[in-house]
């Protein structure tokens, strides 16, 4: 009788990832803790979302996790490997199976190249590709996202912006990564273009096996194409769970503040809940305790010294759950017969 397999490891592992800035200031330099000792795990194949509010530290956590920022302290390991405290060019070696699409990628082409430079370029720096397979790679890529031959020797300038994009994401793509990075990869398109977008995405992770780690303050981006979510308030995670869970039953009271803020028309019913009130704090000055208790809704209702002076740890609260929270709503109420 054969023993059953044991599951496979995660394609990305994060233990107590911080990040600290040295911020200068009249009065001397500060110091910012942009990440507070965040684990996570991404599987193969999955799509983990990151969400918060601006400056909640989702792009800061997503580059300390894949080696483009140096971390503070902690472990980020990529298919088993460390990345944290690694000599640069092993790093380098193993960011070659990671691609990147961020928000507008006008910025990060060079305007003086055309298509098939900008595709041939990683290809080229990886070596082992002579110009003409390198060629006909690049024309494989662009079929991959949607664009043909033709836009092979036109100018970024020339794209409208969802044609950027897909060509961003074949760029993202040309060196066969394992994991995708989605910085905000459909907020500076129009409403029609952004579904065009999060179609190919989904397509293309079915047809190349590929793990997400999408960045995102649009919830029905996120709805879209997550598996899982994981979400930042002032650098830590509060609350991680499946989607459809998340989304049906948040357990954190910031979670449930962000979903209370999405336009009408694009949530179920669902109880009143209370707004966010205010701005988060300065990472500069985070408040003792919770760091979220100054704004929370929940505490203000149901007062409680722990959120002003214990923070709370992340740990488990229910099946592939897990909350950071003095004060959890309760859990909500099964559906009504039908």
């Amino acid at each position: 009788m054969s023993s059953p397999s044991a599951p496979a490891a995660p394609l990305l592992e994060v233990r107590g990832l911080e990040k600290r800035f040295v911020v200068p200031g009249a009065a001397g330099s500060g110091e910012l803790l942009a990440l507070a000792r965040v684990d996570f795990d991404l599987a193969r194949g999955e799509c983990l979302a990151l969400v918060g509010e601006s400056g909640s530290g989702k792009s800061t956590l997503a580059r300390c996790a894949t080696g483009l920022l140096p971390a503070s302290a902690g472990s980020a390991r990529f298919d088993g490997r460390e990345l944290i405290g690694r000599p640069r060019r092993e790093v380098a070696a193993l960011r070659r199976r990671i691609g990147f699409v961020f928000q507008d990628p006008r910025g990060s082409f060079d305007p003086r190249q055309r298509v098939d430079g900008i595709l041939a370029e990683p290809l080229a720096i990886q070596g082992g590709l002579k110009p003409r397979q390198r060629r006909l790679r690049a024309l494989a890529l662009l079929a991959a996202v949607g664009l043909s031959a033709e836009h092979l020797f036109r100018y970024p300038h020339e794209f409208s912006g969802g044609q950027r994009q897909r060509l961003a994401i074949a760029r993202a793509l040309a060196l066969e990564p394992q994991l995708l990075v989605l910085d905000e990869p459909t907020s500076a398109l129009d409403v029609s273009v952004q579904a065009q977008i999060l179609n190919l995405l989904a397509e293309l992770r079915r047809e190349f096996g590929l793990s997400l780690l999408l960045i995102a303050h649009d919830l029905a981006v996120v709805q879209h194409l997550a598996d899982r979510v994981a979400v930042l308030y002032l650098g830590r995670l509060v609350e991680v769970a499946p989607a459809a869970a998340l989304f049906g039953a948040p357990q954190h009271p910031y979670t449930q503040a962000l979903l209370a803020s999405r336009p009408q028309r694009s949530r179920p019913a669902q109880p009143p809940a209370a707004r966010l009130a205010g701005d988060p704090p300065s990472p500069l000055a985070p408040p003792p305790g919770c760091a979220f208790h100054p704004r929370c809704p929940r505490r203000a209702a149901q007062p409680d010294a722990r959120c002003a002076e214990l923070p709370p740890i992340l740990s488990p609260s229910g099946p592939n759950r897990a909350l950071a929270c003095h004060l959890p709503l309760p859990p909500s109420p099964p559906p009504a017969p039908g």
